[in-house]
């Protein structure tokens, strides 16, 4: 156990003691375990009346709070790490027992075994620009919408939504006002309005439009905007 106390380390020590004590597999007194993923899986809930919406994105986690580049897209439809994601975000939710509004689920896919772990749940719009994200490939801002269920209640209805595909790049500029004249191409729906950050979400009906444009912009930003935070000599928090 790093970064704790040797109070809390204790602490954690003895209630795994206790726990192995009480059952028949020691494994299973286990609390937590560091798994190295290949990216982190979103998945985002609209719940109503009926069983609403659902939005599914794949990034390569928070690399903007620290330096580097956010990249998030959303998942390829019909793959088999769609049908996985929407099927473990099902059980999610069931048990957490949320009947409305608006679910943020991460998921980590193990570069170990291929398997997605859960990461972190709430009850709310995710952050880093993933409604504008959602919003950018659907046409449902997730903000409105879940002012309308708890407006409406049983006689909301969901809007007509598209089926386009979305992008997002983030990072933390070199400026404070970065000049985004390179990232002029239509599909760029979206510039990041932060200071001292540079990003974008593309939307296209083509999902290798998307990619293409995330690889050539992810490129630049690279090279030319991102700023890297020195690392920290001790511990922040």
């Amino acid at each position: 156990l790093q970064g704790v106390d040797d109070l809390t380390r204790q602490a954690v020590h003895q209630v795994q003691h206790t726990l192995a004590a009480s059952l028949d597999d020691p494994a299973l007194a286990l609390l937590g375990v560091h798994r190295y993923g290949r990216g982190v899986a979103v998945a985002i809930q609209l719940l109503g009346p009926d069983d609403l919406a659902g939005f599914l994105v794949q990034g390569n986690g928070h690399a903007s709070h620290g330096g580097g580049i956010y990249a998030s897209a959303t998942v390829e439809r019909g793959s088999d790490d769609e049908r996985e994601i929407k099927r473990i975000n099902e059980q999610a939710i069931t048990r957490l027992g949320l009947m409305n509004g608006v679910t943020h689920i991460e998921f980590i896919k193990s570069a170990e075994d291929g398997r997605f772990y859960l990461l972190e749940t709430a009850a709310r719009v995710g952050g880093a620009h993933t409604a504008e994200l959602v919003e950018a490939a659907t046409g449902v801002n997730l903000w409105a919408e879940w002012a309308n269920i708890e407006i409406d209640g049983a006689n909301y209805r969901l809007p007509e939504r598209r089926f386009d595909h979305g992008g997002l790049l983030m990072t933390l500029s070199k400026s404070e006002h970065p000049d985004m004249s390179p990232f002029s191409a239509p599909e760029v729906v979206f510039r990041s309005p932060e200071p001292w950050h540079a990003g974008m979400v593309l939307r296209s009906t083509s999902a290798a439009r998307v990619r293409e444009l995330m690889d050539d912009y992810g490129g630049i930003l690279r090279r030319d905007f991102t700023a890297v935070l020195p690392a920290a000599t001790k511990a922040t928090h």
